[in-house]
């Protein structure tokens, strides 16, 4: 079960309550799935960050057919994946098969536009600008974020664009100064959090060092804590994650309470920035746990 609120298990039976019923207040997109799904297992994840970045303004029921087959043969599924998306009551687009990540947003952007309420105005600004963020078009991305913010106050996604716009600028003492305008309600929001830990990352590792020689001294010495520790930080500020978490990891595991704990803390920041439905972070909170409670 998922633990966001707009992205669901769904169910023959809870289809007409989180389905056909929800779409009458927000679109819904059901995605219908199976374990043994090759191109599900893509497909999902796209949907899933898609669906989060609209923070409710579309809601995701994913749907096993192995598990719940009414549904799906009344709606005349015959391959998977295969995406619905319901608007009052009625499907009203769909696709089948593997989608690239481009052609999944602009299924969403377009099922907005067309049965978005108006307090789902905003909703398309801030994909696109999360796209330009993603393709690190910080000056472009932090350009809609700022506009968005000034608009709506409590549009918490937009102060958060604003903050990792300016991180990913190396702007951090405006990032900061932002962070400190705004609204006790909006700096405990998680997605401002993310962009707070985001902005603490990018700050340390702006003093890391080269990531070259770091990893010669790691394979020369590589019991040395501390040359892996200051490697996994010059590689967060390169944005290769996947090899600073397993750096982060192996120090954990040689010795949990070096430095009073530092890999552990450093860790659980790096995936507070990436976000609770990052996949990244999903598996990296999971690897922690296995080595904590082993």
């Amino acid at each position: 079960m998922n633990n966001n609120k707009n992205i669901v298990d769904g169910s023959d039976a809870t289809f007409m309550t989180e389905v056909v019923e929800a779409s009458k207040e927000v679109p819904v997109i059901v995605d219908f799935w199976a374990p043994w799904c090759g191109p599900c297992k893509s497909l999902g994840p796209i949907l899933e960050s898609t669906v989060t970045a609209l923070s409710g303004k579309v809601r995701l029921v994913k749907i096993d057919i192995d598990q719940n087959q009414e549904v799906a043969r009344q709606l005349r599924v015959q391959s998977i994946p295969a995406v619905f998306a319901f608007a009052n009551g009625q499907p009203v687009d769909g696709f089948m098969g593997a989608q690239t990540e481009s052609q999944i947003k602009d299924f969403v952007k377009k099922l907005l536009k067309d049965h978005g309420s108006d307090s789902d105005k905003f909703a398309e600004a801030i994909l696109a600008a999360t796209e330009m963020l993603n393709e690190n078009k910080f000056s472009d991305s932090l350009e809609v974020f700022q506009s968005l913010a000034i608009q709506n106050s409590d549009l918490f996604e937009a102060h958060a664009g604003v903050i990792r716009s300016l991180v990913g600028l190396k702007k951090y003492q405006e990032a900061a100064d932002y962070l400190n305008g705004l609204s006790d309600e909006a700096k405990k929001n998680n997605m401002v959090l993310s962009a707070v830990s985001k902005l603490k990352l990018a700050e340390q590792a702006e003093t890391a060092g080269d990531v070259d020689e770091l990893r010669k001294k790691v394979e020369e010495t590589p019991n040395n804590k501390q040359f892996k520790f200051d490697l996994a930080l010059a590689l967060m500020a390169i944005s290769e994650i996947d090899d600073a978490i397993e750096l982060l990891l192996e120090i954990y595991k040689l010795e949990p309470t070096w430095n009073d704990g530092k890999a552990k803390t450093q860790l659980i920041e790096l995936l507070d920035s990436l976000g609770p439905e990052n996949e990244t972070a999903k598996s990296g909170r999971r690897r922690l746990s296995s080595l904590v409670f082993a």
